[in-house]
Parts: C-alpha cells; sequence; structure tokens
C-alpha cells in the first residue's frame, strides 16, 4: 500500500475505532468489491465488542498491498454511517488516487468455478439485503436439493436470526461449498420466486475480471500468512569431514539436499540407519562453508540459542536429532518448547539447519507438533533419493577399489550399503581383516570377529571386554569412567570381568588402552567420549552381547537406564528386531526390577515410564505393579529417603482407587502406577516432600503432579504441617529456597490461604512473620535484578505479521519479571514495604544496579519521576519502580544503549521501557545518539545486531520524528555522508540473505530516502559477475525473484512496490545459471503461480523466449529427475502432454510454459503423482489443477494404470493414504466411476478388489475415530454411496466381537462416539437424507458402561456442552437416556468432588442438580432430560467453586441466568448463606478481582437491598458491603476507576445497585469531593470521553439534587479554575476524533454554560482558521 493511503488511515483511525459501526453495511460493501474475504468478515464478527472490531478492519485494510483507502470511503458512504457525514466528508477530501486496475488481462474458460464464486461475492451486499431467503421458501429449496445441510438449514431458519444475518451466513456456505453445483442451483432456485428471477439473471450475466480474481487471490495469501563462532572442537570436526569428503561420492540425493537447503531454512535429512544421512549432511554443509556459511555443530536446541548471531551466516548442524534408536520424548520436548526461538533464529534470514533422524525416529508422533523439521524433508528410502544402481556402482567403485564389481554384486542389495562402505574403509589395512568373509556377510564376519577376539588370547578378551563396556554405557562410554575411581564403574568392570572368566585384576585404564587399539576399527575418539564408528554399528553390537545368555543379566543390571528402555524387548514382533534384544519369561522379574530401580532414580517418572515400549504390555505392567503393591514398611521408608524428587511426587497415592489402569493423557502414564502411602509415613513423606518443594523451580506443576493432594487427609496435615513451621526455619527457607517457591508458597496472611482455590498451590502458604519481611524483600529483590533472558526465554508471547522484529512485533511479558506470580504483591502493606525500599535505595547501589542488572530489569524496572509509578496501573510492576537520579541518568542511557546494539528483541523493548516514557529520558537518549562520534558510528555500522543496523540509522535529522508510532522512530543515528557506501554494503548483504524480501525492504526506514535510494541503485550496478554469480547460487526465493532484471529498462522509478525501484541485471553469460538455479528452486515450491508471478524476469519477453528454450532442451534424464523432485505444485502445472497444451498468451503464467512428459516417461509421472496424491489433504483441487489431466490421452492413460494395480499395490495404498484419497479415489465397481462428472475426481476411481473391502473398512473406520469431521468425511466417502459398501460394513460391525467395539470406543473422538454408535440397528436409515445416520455401530449392553463413562468424560472437556449432547445419537432413545441417568446416580462421592474441582464453569451450571425432582425428562432441553444430583456435604464445595466462576465472568447476569441449581429453593438459600458468610478479606479480594459485571450487580449496602422476587436472578443476591469505611473506600475506588474507563457511563452508573442506597451515594460523594487537584488532571487526562462529557462540571450547583433524571447527574467532579484551560484543550481533542460533533457537545454537562463557552471561543477561532 502507498505510504499516503497508511498515513492517511492513521489520521481517522482513532475516530474510525471509537465512534463508528463498521461490522455490517460496510463490511457488506468491501466484501462485494473483492476486497475482503468472507474469512475477513468471520475474524471480524469473532471479536467481543466495537472498537476492536472496528479496529481489527482497519488493521486487514491497512495491510493489503494497494489503496484500500477510497474503496473504504466509498463503502462508508453507501452503507447506514449517514450520522458521521463530517468525518466521512474530511475523509473524502483526502482520496487522491481512485485507481484499483492490479492487472489488464481477459479470462480463460477454465476459471469458471473459480467466476461462480466471484459472481456470487460482487453480488454479496445485494443478496445480503434485498432478497428474503426465508419468506419465499429459498432456504427450503437449497436444503431439498442438498445445497446446504441439516444444520445448517436449522440454523439460519432460527427466529433469533435477522434476514441479512441469514444471507451472510448463506453465501458463507455457498461460497465455500462445491460452487460449481450450488451455484447453477441456487440461480434456478431464485428464477422460480418472480421477485428474484431479474437478481438471477443478473448475478449469472456478471462480468469477473482477473482484477476481481487478484484482488480476492491477495486477500487469501494474506489470510494464509495469518494462519504460518566456532569451538576448537567444531573445527576439529570440519576438517575430519573435509578428510572424509576426499572420497565421498556425490548423489542424486546430494543434489537434492543442496538444493533444499539453498531455498529453505531447515531441511530434515531421514532414512534407515546406514543409509549415507550424516555423510551427505556434512558433504553439504561443507559447500555451504564455501558460500559463507560457518558451520555449527549442535546436539539441542539451546545450543542454537547460545550460539545464536543475527549477522553472521551459519549453518546449524544436528545429527542424530532426538535418538539414534527410539525417540526420546524429553528431547522432543525440550526441542518444542523452544519451536518459537528455533523459528525465530532461521526466519533472520542468515541462519540455517539441517539435521539428520532415523527413520522411525522421525516418524514418532512426537515430531507432530516440531512442524519446522517437517517443512522440507529429504526421505532417502524414497524413490527420488534413494541410491540407484548407478550410484552404488559408484560408491563401491570408491571406496572398494579392486573388490569393487564382487562388493557390488553382493551388499547392493542392502540399504545400509553407505555404513558397509565406511566399514570396509576403516578396516581395509588391518592384516587380519578377510574381504571374503566381509562380502559373504558383513554381520556374519563382525560374530566371528568377536568370537575371535574373545577365544585368541588375553589381549583379545580385554578388548572383548571394553566393547561390552562401550554396549552397557550405551555408546557413549567417557574417558573419565575408565581413568577415574567410579565405584560403580569398578562394580561393572568386576561383574564383567567373572563373567568373561578372567583371572587377573583388570583396571579401567587397561580398558582404556584397548578402546585405543580399536579405535578407526571399531571405535572413535571425540572430547573425551569412545563410541563405535558408526550408529549401525552400534545396534549390531548391542544385539550380539545382548543375546548372549551369559551377558543379557549384566546388561539388564548394569546398562545405561536408556539402553535399558530402548534395547530390549518382550514381544517377537516388534518392527526393529534386527536391533532389539529379546526378553525370555526367565529374565523378566530381573528386567522389572530394573525398570522399577530406574523410575526410584529417575528426574522424570512419567518420561521414564511412556519411552518404555515394554510397559505396554500387559503382562509386564501387572508385574511392575504386583512389584510396588508388594513393598513392605521399611521398603517404602528407604524410598522416602533416596527416591527422586520426580518419583516422590507421582507415584505415591492414598487409596487404592487412586490408580487409573488406562491413562489417555501421555503426559500422565505414571497414574497406571502407584505405591500406596502409609497412614503412619503421611509426616514423614510431608518432610521429604517440602523440602524438595522449596526447591523447586516450578512451584505450581510440582503441586499440580502430587497426586496425594487429592486426598483431604493429606492436604489437611500438609496445612497444619506448614503452619506449624518455626521462625527460624522460615528464615533459612528464605535464604535458600528458590525464587519460585519465594514467590508461590509466602503470604500476608492466613486469609490469603483459600480453601477452593482454583490452582492448587494456593490452597497453602507459609505466613511470614513481620520481623522476617524485609529480609524476604531484600532476596526477592536480589532475585529480581538477576532475572535474565535465558529464564525469561520462554515466558514470552512473540507476535507477528510478516517480520519477527518489524512494526506489530510485541513482546508481552508473562508475569513481567516474577511481580505477577508473587502472591504477597496482592497484600497492601507488603506493596507498601517494596516501594519504601525501592525509594530508599542509595545512589551506589542504583549506580550498581545500572551496571550489573539483568536487560529486563533494566528496562522495567528504572523511571525518571514519581509520576511514572502508577498506584493502580493493571501491570503490577508497573505500580514499582526505582527513580534515576540526574547524575546517574547518562551513565544508564550509556548502559541501556550498549546493550541495546546487539540485541534481538530491540524494536519490543524500546516500546517497553519505561523511562523513555518520560520526555526528559527521550530527550536524553536524542541527545546521547547524537554526540557519538564518527569512529562510533562506523563500529556500529560493521557491529550492530541486525535489529539495530536495521532500524536505528537514518540519513538525515529529518527522519526522526518525535509522536511515530513505533518508539525506535523517535531516535535515530544520522549516517556521515563518507560512511553511506559502507552502510550500504552491509545493507545490501543482509538484505539478500532475507526470507520475506519484500516486507524487509519495505520496512526499512532508510529506503524512501532519495539519497540511500542512489547511493543503493550505483551499488547494484557497480556489482560484479561473481558477486551476481554468487548471489544467484544463494539467495532465497524472494531475492531470487524480486531483484534480478533483465535490463535496466526492467527497474521502475516510482514502483509501488519499494523494491522494482531497484534492481540487479542479469547479463546473458549468466542467464542459463539464473534459468537452472530458478527451475530448481521452482520444483520445490508450495505455490507455482506465485512464484512466476513475482518474478520480474517474467516480464520481460526475452526471458520468456530463453525459458521456453531451456525446457525443451531438457533431457529424459533431468525430466525424469525433476517428476521425482518436484512438488505437488509443479508436477500438477508444469508438465504437459504435448506443445500444444502450452498456450502462448494465457492468462495464467505459467501456462506459457511447460515440460512436455517424454512417453517412456508417463508410468514414471504416474507412479509419483499418485504418491503425491495419497499424500494430500485437497485430492480435488489437486485433479483439478492437474494440467495433464485436460488431455485425452493422459487421462485414458491413468484410467488403464490405475485399471492395473496389483492387489498389493492397492493394500498398499489402503494402508497409507489419507483420508482424502482414502474417501475420494476408492469405489465399489467399475459402475461408480462418472465419464463427464463435474467433479474431475469422479472420472477416476480404484476398484477395490472383494478380498480388500474388509481392510478398507478398517482402515476408514480408524481414520473416522480421529477425524474432527466426520460428518463431511462420511458424505466425501464415494464407496459409501453404494448399497453394496453400506451392507459389508454393516456386517463387519455386527460380526465384530464387543472387544472390538470397545476398542473403537476407547480411541473414538468424541465427535465418532457421538455420531457413529446407536443403540439398536433399527435407528440406521439406509435411504436418509444426512448420510451417516445409513451406517452405525450397535452399541452391546456390555459395554454400554464404558460408552457412557467415555462420553462423560468427553461433556467435562467440551467448549460447547449443549451441541455436544444436542448431536448424540444415543440419547435420542429413552433406553439409553435411562442408562445414563442411573450411570451418573452411581457416581461416587469423590468422583463427583472432581468434577466439581475440574470442569468448567458451562458444566458446572448445566449439568448439576439439587435433587432428582430437577431433572425433568419431558423436558425441551436435551440437557435437562439428565442431572448429577449433589451429595448435601458437598453443596458447601459446589458453591465455592461455582462462585470463582462467577466472580470472574465479565457477563455475570448471563452466567446466573444459565445455572439450573438456582430454580432450587434449598440452593437459593445455601447460596445466600454462602455470601453472608464472607469474611472481611475474602470480600476485599472480590472488590479487587472480580470482574467489572460482578463489580456492578452482585454487590449491595444492605440486606434490603436483596430482593427475593427480583425481576433479574442476579437480584435475589447480593455481598453486602460490610460497615468498615477502609472497605468501602475500597469498593469505590475500584468501582469509580471503571467508571472513569466506561464507554458509557450512564449506563454503566444506571446498572450499579449500591446507587440505590443513600449511604452508598453519601459516600460517593464524599470521595469525589476529596479528589485532589493532581487525581483531577489525572482523570482529565485518562478518562474516556463520555467520562469527560457526563462527569465533569464547573460548579457545584451544576450537581443535581437526589431527584436527577439520570444517576450520574447527581453527581459531578468540579473543574478546578487553574485546570480548565487543560480540561477544553482534553475536550477538544475528543470533539475532533468523534463522529458526530454536535452529539458530542450536546450531551456535555457545561456545554450550555456561559463560562465555558468564553473560554471555548479561542479554540472555536483557531479551528475555524485551521479549516
Amino acid at each position: 500500500m502507498e505510504t499516503h493511503d497508511k498515513s492517511t488511515y492513521q489520521e481517522f483511525k482513532v475516530d474510525l475505532i471509537q465512534s463508528t459501526i463498521l461490522d455490517t453495511d460496510v463490511l457488506d460493501n468491501l466484501i462485494s468489491k473483492c476486497i475482503l474475504t468472507l474469512d475477513d468478515r468471520e475474524e471480524i464478527d469473532s471479536l467481543s465488542d466495537q472498537s476492536n472490531r472496528n479496529q481489527k478492519l482497519l488493521e486487514i485494510l491497512m495491510q493489503r498491498p494497494y489503496n484500500t483507502f477510497f474503496v473504504f470511503v466509498e463503502a462508508i458512504k453507501n452503507s447506514d454511517q449517514k450520522c458521521h457525514s463530517s468525518l466521512v466528508e474530511r475523509m473524502e477530501a483526502k482520496v487522491l488516487d481512485k485507481d484499483l486496475i492490479l492487472q489488464k488481462a481477459q479470462l480463460t474458460d477454465e476459471t469458471t468455478v473459480i467466476n461462480d464464486a466471484v459472481k456470487l461475492i460482487k453480488w454479496y451486499k445485494t443478496i445480503v439485503h434485498e432478497i428474503n431467503i426465508d419468506k419465499t421458501g429459498i432456504l427450503d429449496k437449497l436444503f431439498t436439493q442438498d445445497v446446504i445441510d441439516r444444520e445448517v438449514h436449522e440454523k439460519l431458519s432460527s427466529v433469533k436470526m435477522v434476514p441479512q444475518e441469514q444471507n451472510r451466513r448463506l453465501l458463507g456456505t455457498l461460497v465455500r461449498k462445491d460452487i460449481s453445483s450450488a451455484f447453477p442451483i441456487f440461480l434456478e432456485v431464485l428464477r422460480e420466486d418472480s421477485c428474484y428471477k431479474d437478481y438471477a439473471e443478473k448475478i449469472e450475466e456478471t462480468h469477473v475480471t482477473q482484477n476481481d480474481l487478484e484482488l480476492l487471490s491477495i486477500g487469501n495469501r494474506i489470510r494464509e500468512r495469518k494462519r504460518n563462532g566456532m569451538s576448537d572442537l567444531m573445527v576439529d570436526q570440519i576438517e575430519k569431514w573435509k578428510i572424509e569428503s576426499k572420497i565421498y561420492v556425490e548423489t542424486r540425493a546430494t543434489d537434492h539436499v543442496l538444493a533444499s537447503i539453498n531455498s529453505n531454512n531447515c531441511v530434515s535429512v531421514i532414512g534407515p540407519a546406514g543409509s549415507g544421512k550424516t555423510a551427505i549432511a556434512r558433504n553439504v554443509a561443507l559447500q555451504m562453508e564455501r558460500l559463507g556459511y560457518t558451520i555449527l555443530t549442535v546436539s539441542d536446541a539451546k545450543e542454537v540459542k547460545d550460539l545464536y548471531k543475527s549477522d553472521r551466516k551459519t549453518l546449524y548442524v544436528v545429527d542424530d536429532m532426538c535418538g539414534n534408536f527410539t525417540a526420546s520424548q524429553s528431547r522432543i520436548e525440550e526441542w518444542k518448547k523452544s519451536m518459537n526461538d528455533i523459528k525465530g533464529i532461521l526466519e533472520n534470514g542468515n541462519c540455517k539447519l539441517i539435521l539428520t533422524c532415523r527413520l522411525q525416529v522421525f516418524q514418532d508422533k512426537g515430531f507432530t507438533n516440531l512442524e519446522i523439521f517437517k517443512t522440507c524433508v529429504c526421505n532417502l528410502r524414497s524413490h527420488s533419493l534413494s541410491l540407484s544402481s548407478e550410484e552404488k556402482k559408484k560408491l563401491t567403485a570408491e571406496y572398494f577399489k579392486e573388490h569393487a564389481v564382487e562388493a557390488f554384486a553382493r551388499l547392493s542389495e542392502y540399504e545400509f550399503l553407505p555404513f558397509l562402505c565406511k566399514l570396509y574403509y576403516v578396516q581395509r589395512n588391518n592384516p587380519e581383516f578377510n574381504v571374503q568373509f566381509f562380502l559373504d556377510d558383513p554381520f556374519s564376519f563382525y560374530q566371528k570377529e568377536l568370537r575371535s577376539m574373545y577365544n585368541d588370547c588375553a589381549e583379545g578378551k580385554y578388548k572383548y571386554c571394553a566393547l561390552l563396556l562401550l554396549v552397557i554405557f550405551n555408546n557413549k562410554l567417557k574417558e573419565n569412567h575408565l581413568t577415574g575411581k567410579d565405584p560403580k564403574v569398578e562394580k561393572i568392570i568386576e561383574a564383567i570381568k567373572d563373567v568373561c572368566v578372567i583371572d587377573e585384576n583388570i583396571k579401567g585404564r587397561k580398558l582404556k588402552s584397548q578402546l585405543e587399539i580399536l579405535t578407526g576399527t571399531f571405535v572413535t575418539y571425540d572430547e573425551g567420549i569412545y563410541k563405535t564408528i558408526h550408529d549401525k554399528l552400534f545396534d549390531f553390537l548391542a544385539v550380539y552381547f545382548g543375546t548372549q545368555e551369559e551377558l543379557i543379566s549384566i546388561l539388564i543390571m548394569y546398562a545405561e537406564p536408556r539402553f535399558v528402555r530402548e534395547r530390549f524387548s518382550v514381544t517377537k514382533d516388534i518392527e526393529n528386531e534386527f536391533h532389539v534384544i529379546p526378553l525370555s519369561d526367565d529374565n523378566l522379574q530381573m528386567y522389572i526390577q530394573r525398570v522399577f530401580e530406574d523410575m526410584v532414580s529417575s528426574r522424570d517418572v512419567n518420561h521414564n515410564i511412556e519411552e518404555n515400549v515394554n510397559l505396554k504390555n500387559i503382562k509386564l505392567r501387572t508385574m511392575l505393579r504386583e512389584l510396588m503393591r508388594d513393598l513392605n514398611n521399611q521398603e517404602i521408608i528407604d524410598l522416602l529417603e533416596t527416591a527422586s524428587t520426580s518419583f516422590l511426587n507421582v507415584m505415591f497415592v492414598m487409596r487404592e482407587t487412586d490408580i487409573n489402569d488406562e491413562v489417555e493423557n501421555r503426559f500422565r502414564e505414571y497414574q497406571s502406577f502407584s505405591i500406596i502411602l502409609p497412614d503412619d509415613l503421611v509426616q514423614q513423606y510431608i518432610d521429604r516432600w517440602f523440602g524438595d518443594l522449596t526447591k523447586s523451580n516450578s512451584t505450581k506443576a510440582h503441586f499440580k503432579d502430587n497426586r496425594l493432594l487429592k486426598s483431604v487427609t493429606f492436604r489437611i496435615a500438609l496445612n497444619s504441617f506448614m503452619r506449624q513451621i518455626n521462625h527460624e526455619r522460615i528464615g533459612s527457607i528464605i535464604r535458600t529456597g528458590s525464587k519460585d517457591f519465594l514467590d508461590t508458597m509466602f503470604v500476608k496472611t492466613e486469609h490469603d490461604i483459600k480453601d477452593s482455590a482454583k490452582e492448587q498451590y494456593e490452597c497453602f502458604g507459609i505466613v511470614i512473620p513481620e520481623r522476617i519481611l524485609q529480609p524476604y524483600i531484600d532476596r526477592w529483590f536480589h532475585d529480581l535484578t538477576r532475572y535474565s533472558w535465558d529464564t525469561f526465554f520462554d515466558d514470552f508471547v512473540l507476535e507477528k505479521y510478516t517480520s519477527m522484529y518489524f512494526n506489530t512485533a510485541k513482546i508481552w511479558f508473562r508475569g513481567l519479571i516474577n511481580f505477577e506470580e508473587n502472591r504477597l504483591l496482592m497484600n497492601i502493606p507488603f506493596r507498601d514495604a517494596v516501594r519504601t525500599t525501592m525509594r530508599q535505595l542509595t545512589t551506589e547501589k542504583i549506580t550498581s544496579l545500572i551496571n550489573t542488572a539483568e536487560d529486563i530489569f533494566l528496562h522495567t524496572m528504572f523511571v525518571l519521576t514519581e509520576d511514572d509509578i502508577i498506584d493502580n496501573a493493571k501491570k503490577t510492576y508497573k505500580q514499582f519502580g526505582i527513580i534515576i537520579p540526574d547524575d546517574l541518568l547518562q551513565q544508564y542511557i550509556e548502559q541501556y544503549f550498549n546493550r541495546l546494539t546487539n540485541t534481538n528483541w530491540m524494536v519490543a523493548l524500546m516500546n517497553k521501557n519505561r523511562a523513555f516514557q518520560n520526555d526528559k529520558g527521550r530527550t536524553a537518549l536524542r541527545s546521547y545518539m547524537k554526540q557519538l562520534t564518527k569512529e562510533k558510528i562506523a563500529s556500529l555500522i560493521q557491529n550492530a545486531g541486525h535489529i539495530f543496523f536495521k532500524t536505528m540509522f537514518v540519513m538525515t535529522e529529518e527522519d526522526i520524528k518525535d509522536n511515530a508510532k513505533n518508539r525506535y522512530e523517535c531516535f535515530g543515528i544520522v549516517i556521515p555522508d563518507d560512511l553511506i557506501k559502507q552502510y550500504v554494503q552491509r545493507w545490501f548483504d543482509q538484505m539478500t540473505n532475507e526470507r520475506r524480501f519484500g516486507d524487509a525492504f519495505y520496512r526499512s526506514r532508510l529506503i524512501f530516502n532519495v539519497s540511500f535510494r542512489c547511493t543503493l541503485r550505483n551499488c547494484m550496478r557497480q556489482l560484479p559477475t561473481e558477486k551476481i554469480a554468487l548471489i544467484i547460487q544463494t539467495s532465497k526465493n524472494d531475492v531470487f525473484n524480486q531483484m534480478f532484471v533483465m535490463t535496466e529498462d526492467d527497474i521502475k522509478d516510482n514502483a509501488e512496490n519499494q523494491y522494482e525501484c531497484f534492481g540487479i541485471v542479469v547479463s546473458v553469460d549468466l542467464l542459463q545459471q539464473y534459468i537452472h538455479k530458478w527451475l530448481k528452486c521452482l520444483t520445490y515450491t508450495s505455490d507455482l503461480e506465485k512464484c512466476i508471478d513475482e518474478n520480474r524476469l517474467f516480464k520481460n519477453s526475452a526471458f520468456r523466449t530463453a525459458l521456453c528454450n531451456y525446457m525443451r532442451q531438457l533431457d529424459k534424464e533431468t525430466i525424469a529427475s525433476l517428476i521425482s523432485d518436484a512438488g505437488e505444485d509443479v508436477l500438477n502445472k508444469m508438465f504437459v502432454m504435448t506443445d500444444e497444451d502450452i498456450i502462448d498468451s494465457a492468462e495464467n503464467q505459467h501456462k506459457c510454459f511447460g515440460i512436455v512428459i517424454p512417453d517412456h516417461l508417463l508410468q514414471h509421472y504416474f507412479d509419483i503423482w499418485l504418491k503425491r496424491l495419497t499424500k494430500t489433504s485437497g485430492i480435488e483441487k489437486c485433479i483439478d489443477e492437474n494440467r495433464p489431466l485436460k488431455n485425452d490421452t493422459f487421462r485414458t492413460a491413468l484410467c488403464d494404470h490405475m485399471r492395473q494395480l496389483n492387489t498389493e499395490k492397492i493394500a498398499h495404498l489402503i494402508r497409507n493414504a489419507k483420508n482424502d484419497f482414502l474417501n475420494k479415489m476408492f469405489v465399489m465397481s467399475e459402475d461408480d466411476i462418472k465419464d463427464n462428472t463435474e467433479k474431475r475426481y469422479e472420472c477416476f476411481g480404484i476398484v477395490i478388489p472383494a478380498n480388500l473391502i474388509k481392510a478398507y473398512i478398517e482402515r476408514w473406520l480408524k481414520r473416522l475415530t480421529k477425524t474432527d469431521e466426520l460428518q463431511k468425511s462420511i458424505d466425501q466417502n464415494r464407496p459409501q454411496k453404494n448399497a453394496l459398501f453400506r451392507n459389508a460394513f454393516q456386517t463387519y460391525m455386527e460380526q465384530s466381537n464387543a472387544e472390538t467395539i470397545a476398542n473403537l470406543i476407547w480411541i473414538g473422538s468424541t465427535d465418532f462416539l457421538n455420531t457413529m454408535f446407536v443403540m439398536t440397528t433399527d435407528e440406521i436409515k439406509d435411504n436418509f437424507e444426512t448420510r451417516y445416520t445409513c451406517v452405525g455401530i450397535e452399541i452391546p449392553q456390555d459395554v454400554l458402561h464404558q460408552y457412557i463413562e467415555k462420553w462423560v468424560e468427553g461433556l467435562t472437556v467440551t467448549s460447547d456442552l449443549e451441541k455436544f449432547i444436542d448431536k448424540n445419537r444415543p440419547l435420542k432413545t429413552a433406553k439409553f437416556r435411562i442408562a445414563l441417568c442411573n450411570y451418573l446416580k452411581q457416581l461416587n462421592q469423590k468422583k463427583i468432588a472432581s468434577l466439581i474441582l475440574e470442569v468448567d464453569g458451562n458444566y458446572l451450571n448445566k449439568m448439576f442438580v439439587m435433587t432428582e425432582d430437577d431433572i425433568n425428562e419431558n423436558a425441551v432441553n436435551l440437557y435437562e432430560r439428565f442431572g448429577i444430583v449433589i451429595p448435601d456435604e458437598m453443596l458447601q464445595q459446589y458453591i465455592e467453586r461455582w462462585f470463582l466462576h462467577l466472580f470472574d465472568r465479565p457477563q455475570t447476569k448471563s452466567f446466573l441466568d444459565g445455572n439450573r441449581l438456582l430454580m432450587n429453593a434449598t440452593f437459593c438459600t445455601a447460596f445466600r448463606n454462602f455470601i453472608k458468610q464472607l469474611n472481611r478479606e475474602q470480600i476485599a479480594y472480590f472488590i479487587q478481582k472480580g470482574s467489572k459485571d460482578f463489580i456492578n450487580t452482585m454487590f449491595v449496602m444492605t440486606e434490603d437491598d436483596i430482593k427475593d422476587d427480583g425481576a433479574n436472578r442476579y437480584e435475589w443476591f447480593g455481598i453486602v458491603i460490610p460497615d468498615d469505611l477502609l472497605l468501602l473506600q475500597q469498593y469505590i475506588e475500584r468501582w469509580f476507576k471503571s467508571v472513569t474507563e466506561a464507554n458509557s457511563v450512564k449506563v454503566y452508573m444506571n446498572a450499579n445497585r449500591l446507587l440505590t442506597n443513600a449511604t452508598f451515594r453519601t459516600a460517593l460523594h464524599t470521595y469525589m469531593s476529596l479528589l485532589d487537584t493532581d487525581e483531577i488532571e489525572s482523570l482529565i487526562r485518562t478518562g474516556s470521553s463520555d467520562f469527560l462529557n457526563t462527569m465533569f462540571v464547573l460548579m457545584e450547583n451544576d450537581i443535581v439534587s437526589e431527584h436527577a433524571y439520570y444517576r450520574f447527574e447527581s453527581f459531578g467532579i468540579v473543574i478546578p479554575d487553574d485546570m480548565l484551560q487543560q480540561y477544553i484543550e482534553r475536550w477538544m481533542d475528543c470533539m475532533k476524533k468523534t463522529n458526530s460533533v454536535m452529539e458530542f457537545v450536546g450531551v456535555n454537562r457545561s456545554s450550555m454554560s456561559n463560562i465555558l463557552q468564553t473560554e471555548l471561543e479561542p479554540y472555536m477561532t483557531e479551528v475555524n482558521s485551521e479549516k
């Protein structure tokens, strides 16, 4: 968008946000103009209040890359905003450009489907406002013709919905449906009504331009975007890589990975063990090093963050990520926690990451959330990347030399051939190595080698023992294990010596010497660690030693815990049978004992359990439970003394019923196992547990995970323990406890401990004695200053639009530097004490803090004046502050500036810095920047961080703005003339590595400066050929597309896109290189059309000609490679059958080009395309976009190809294809394939063989259990339309045993549970209009209880309880409802208590009742037909929990109205009693923390203000404010603050119940009359415009007596004479922003006053003169 356009929006933004209604007619207009999408409307409508909706609309319009302002003005003019005519006139005067044409091109017939949707969108406003779909029966007709389904029909038929909203929702449904079928039916329905016949004709004749399509495309693209230094060791490693690279054989996989890492920030190289993953990654890394990248080998996310430098080109290499055998869940979790950080680093533009990972690890479900590592995956097992026969010959020739031919013949069948080549290479010079043995059977060779080693001599046996020790330490044997005196290692060596029958007294050093001999053949040594030369060799050694009968016990007893979890298997059918050690029955008891011991010592017990696949085995689970159950008292005591904190926290329970055999949450696997804690050991447990708690860095999680806390007995004991802690121990805890413990577990009074708090830890607390308060503050303040980025990194939310660092980049501090988390800060005396401590800091202490405190403290805790400290600030940290003395301000600025230059969060931190929110601070910082020397500026240009460099340099002082939106724009360092060239060079180098080049270019501060632009152009013109070649080779796609041109004429001086004002001319001798690289990048793009449209060279005919010639000259091998490597979009859009399929002047540019598929590669294309098709989630789109499919020959050949698929191939497709393929590409017979159907995918199909129907049903059913859109999935399923399939499905279900159905219940999603189960087969209707009702699974009587149990569990977590209940099919039958009621009746008190504690407010409101009589079998609402009766003894608990939900609800009245229990007199009485018993501290808490609506509606002055027969439910209850002036004052302060923020003071005051009470009104009068001048000044400055109008008066007489018409007129704040000018200035400012000046002036209480009119006269004169 042009700068003018954006700034014009900013000029009117406040008026538009606060004073208009933009979310009805205006949106309709903009949608009809194709400016907004229907998704935009949904996002806007989802916001809760008008101002937010307005703001969101403006944000969307300002984000469009074209001038939307004039269209927006027209939309307002054509809407119902007539009352804002003056605003519209002012806006209209600002319109300069009314041209919105993006392209001038005609459409082709191939865009018919899109055209239909656009036609409806262009008629959107007219249809919404002029057609009545209800009265004319249009809605019913569309329903009968299956254009809309029953659910949509029922929603749109709702009497609550106005006609316009009905139409909007209907159009949304039509556009998102299959528009090709819905559009003609909709028009036909319109034609049937004489009133709307003309509409139908006009809609159909609507001309759709390329402009319309481009506008919608832009909107959709933006929507889509909204939704996605080296150590010595590293140097050594790189050198080793270089040596190894001399014999490296490059393959197509190497080329593919290299191209991928050049085009992507992150590439995952995956494959089976030994397939060459690591070698490829290292070779590619070395090639990237030649392109200027620093190679860093890292093992975890922390290293990536620690080693990150924004201005350095870095390639991180991660080998064997997340485990080399099975996936390490702890490492996955570590990466997951750091995902935002990793994304930020990689999106910087200078950093890339390449990782290797074993296939089975990468496919682990834990990788699902590590999405960045799945953006570009190179699978070495894939057809296109696995070693070709030719490559295997080259490989064996390079490594085996004279034995190459034999090696190829014997070893080429192994997919781990690269590993075998390496094994041979390291062994080849060993005089004892027999090449024939190796070639005959590589692993038999090693078996013989190990046996010979053991039997040869003493030295050979020592080597054998050394390798066994390496296996015991899980391939990570540290040198100090062998040279030190670790008793554990000595014990292991002693055991090895015994089992290997060695009489001599061997030591670790002896074994070390043997490993040194084996280095190079069996092992490697790196940084003090011995490992095997390859992981595949370790796999072999582990199995070899593990299958020796005499050694397995040693491995079970002594091997590393991870080895024990991963390498043993109790089952024989495990996939990795060649990598695991089978466990016999004789070894199970020893194994389970070892597993238990590992759990006891584990820092993460759940991780320990989850990673052990054997614990999925019922037999082993039972053995482990029995082991725990049989522990005696002494063994439990030993555990209490020695077990890890994690074990202590999660493995003890009070009762047998706390053990859960079936746990769905994988983070709670430990709940399947437990040790019952004897009553007489509770105290001992608490002693130990509490000691661990004081050291915990996650106190909340510690409480949340503790299973004993579910027991009332335990909670009472723990509370008692904490109350009895003496002062001396409290002092010790303050000195030594963790920061988190100090924050969360100390309170000021007993009243701060809440029995029924939402958070478990809040039910407990240590009351801090008065005399220990200051030591606590001192310790807490010290922690505050040390709170660093390392601690903080996971505690922020990063919000971005197009750039991580610019414009909308914001950081919100979660509980900023441990303020919000501190419980004591809820206490006023404590807050006062903290403020006093800060005020009393000496100059020396403040100096020390400036120099040593962490960045967060420096940014947020220093202020310049007392006024910068706000008593009632929403952010707690703003209620405190350290005032910087004048003589230390310069020192503060220097320290702040130095830190600023290298932080990645500069923009956000500048916005948050409190010192620079003050004019004095900003002036001082500007002055400091002006005084920087030329040498200092030169150093900053060279060395400053990436973000500082982009944002803080300017060309002139005029580029620095006083009141810029982004605070960094208020400052700037002017670049001296003789340093401009240096700056430009660095700037250009950084830009060529930007991932989002266009956005980054546009957001540069300097790009609008003429002098800078000239220098930049000259820099580009003077680039040498070598530099341009390097940029072509290494640049990102964006740079590649947007910065290269064919001639100087392609560079436009005043282009709308700033980057088009510049360009690098591609010389003729580099054109071929450019095309080659561009085509390679194109191969991997996911949006080919966008990539082509954004390429500037495409606008040049010479380039297009060169590209066409290049494509025609591609050889068959290259085409085959392109087919194999191409992504879905390229495969569909860049290949054609003949030259005639290439259209020279096609509207879509990609159709002007094409690669003709040679005849002999057609089958190869089918194979690859079909494979891609199985993985896509958009079959229809994929088929519709495929260019070859428009060719008859191709379609015929494809049909033949599908018919010829053998049973094995079809079975493979059934097993592995995605849902969409499974639903749409399989059919029951050839008759189900239609030749001329509108849906192109229905022209093809794979007939399911009779012997695979059962396999298909099983697979489809399994997929159905996981889908969130079950009805849609069933509707789209082609086989399900065939009666034979439906019969087969029902037969399959009827033949399924109870166990199968029970499993479906267990694994099924809540939608599956609701939709697919029935009570009897009579409920299955074969020809019913809703297709899912044509199928169903009858619930056997013996699993009905399990179904109900699972369904009720789903009910507790649903976000829409009523909808969830209404969707359930079994609930329609009385039998099921009876069973459900019986189940709910039988819930024990523990379960009911758990539900009360855990469910949300909606569940509490709708599902609980007082008596059976409150359940109505004939109720209209299904949920009222059942309910959970609250036991009498739990009523208090329910009320306490429910009240906690009530007090923070933004809509108190509706929440009360939704509660079923409030219809019961007993409950109402109990609730009133509860309210009456609230003590002073609790009332104070609710005043402070309650929602605004709660404050207004739930407090009263006397019992008389509570009305038993009130019309509104909330009037039946009330919290009486005690006769306590301090509490009343607290209420008035909190309530009055809400009044000052209200957009409608009149409405807010009218809703307040206390204002009906004379005592309260008097107190409020008194409060307002006592406001001092500072407070009044603050209210004038910060109050809402309505508060300004309604609550300020000029004299006491303006305050009406008790009988005022409006409540607010009985109150008022008299404006002091010396503040009248300030009031008028603020009032005038508000008036300028309003849409109706007359209305604004009219509501002002003093507008008719002569005094005000006299004072206003000069201002009005000034305003008129400005006009």
